[in-house]
């Protein structure tokens, strides 16, 4: 994951020194992030081993996704302050919702919440992809949706019809046709097989 490769080390060691974990445990962190090194080979070429720079953890490493589970509490944490904002942390997609009050308030709250999010982003070394942040606007098929209009951070985020969250397929319209889709691409591939 690429955003493991961003995150500074003193934010990683600030959060897990933030936790109960003890001296013993956050000796154990701080040594493994000084002691990581890069070595770089281009064919039969190695160069000279290089200290890792102050970011991110080494792929594949145990210990790497929980550090950086950690440091994302800073994202958890400047989201408390809206009460009506639901949302999902998963590694570094962040799912945002609201299903209540006007049209003016759910527009208000997001806008909010997406600066939030974005600024806090930023103090571990992340930014929000202007590519993946995304809005959908559920409503019913009888019912036409709410003008909500966000911006990121000076760009409108254009409502999409249909998105798939964490691996769940959702549309506007509440209606299950993505999903009804992708089970018949589903049904003609196995008949294929």
């Amino acid at each position: 994951m690429k955003a493991f490769g961003y995150v500074d080390h003193d934010d990683m060691l600030s959060e897990v020194a933030d936790t109960t974990c003890g001296s013993i445990c956050y000796s154990y962190v701080r040594d493994f992030l000084q002691s990581c090194t890069l070595t770089i080979q281009i064919g039969e070429h190695k160069f000279d081993t290089v200290p890792h720079p102050q970011r991110g953890t080494s792929q594949g490493v145990v210990l790497s996704p929980t550090l950086f589970i950690l440091t994302m509490r800073r994202i958890q944490r400047a989201l408390e302050p809206f009460p009506e904002i639901q949302y999902s942390l998963y590694a570094n997609d962040i799912p945002i919702w609201i299903n209540r009050g006007s049209t003016r308030f759910i527009q208000d709250n997001l806008q909010a919440t997406l600066r939030a999010v974005d600024q806090a982003a930023h103090t571990i070394g992340l930014a929000c992809s202007a590519e993946k942040t995304t809005l959908l606007l559920v409503h019913s098929r009888h019912w036409n949706p709410p003008q909500v209009v966000l911006h990121h951070p000076d760009n409108p985020i254009q409502p999409q019809k249909t998105l798939k969250v964490l691996g769940h397929h959702m549309q506007s319209d509440g209606g299950g046709s993505a999903l009804q889709h992708i089970l018949r691409q589903g049904e003609s591939t196995l008949n294929m097989i």
